[in-house]
């Protein structure tokens, strides 16, 4: 029997049918981001199983089966799997955004060819500018001195035809 493959981003409505765009995320034990914030929609999290550590502004939450939270545009936040089991995790994001769904997807198939480190985030560089650039993702501190060279290079990336390639690599996956 194959190898069956565990799907780390499933696209439930994609804003290209709907005003916004929710998307089931499986979070692996040790995952998380740094704090961030986007300014083109609000995000919400609803734990579908497992539990999930949510930093917004100066306080942090712990998030179980059930909860759910929205974290408005512009507020900085993170996330963190401290658990050693995964989460599964409903995103919504409205106004719907199609790149925070390719970034998920690029995330999805980096991660189903080992190209995802323990914390959950991309290898390489040019991954990594992809991502943040896809998912409006800003950074806080001395990691916002970097964002115009990540958004530069995923830039470049696209126009020379690298994030499709990628997406199409795992199309079975994602």
């Amino acid at each position: 029997m194959g190898k069956v493959q565990i799907r780390k981003v499933k696209i439930l409505k994609s804003v290209s049918k709907h005003p916004y765009s929710e998307i089931l995320l499986r979070i692996f034990p040790g995952e998380k981001t740094p704090r961030h914030f986007h300014r083109e929609f609000s995000e919400s999290f609803r734990i579908i199983s497992g539990a999930l550590e949510l930093g917004v502004g100066d306080k942090t939450y712990i998030l179980r089966t059930g909860d759910e939270m929205t974290i408005p545009a512009d507020e900085i936040h993170y996330f963190h799997n401290i658990w050693g089991e995964e989460c599964m995790v409903q995103v919504r994001v409205e106004m719907g955004n199609k790149n925070f769904e390719k970034a998920l997807l690029l995330l999805s198939s980096l991660h189903a060819s080992g190209w995802i480190a323990k914390d959950g985030s991309p290898r390489r560089f040019k991954d990594l500018a992809l991502f943040v650039y896809l998912n409006n993702s800003f950074s806080i501190g001395v990691r916002s001195w970097f964002e115009p060279f990540l958004w530069y290079v995923a830039k470049r990336a696209i126009a020379k035809g690298y994030l499709e390639e990628q997406l199409k690599a795992h199309d079975d996956v994602v």
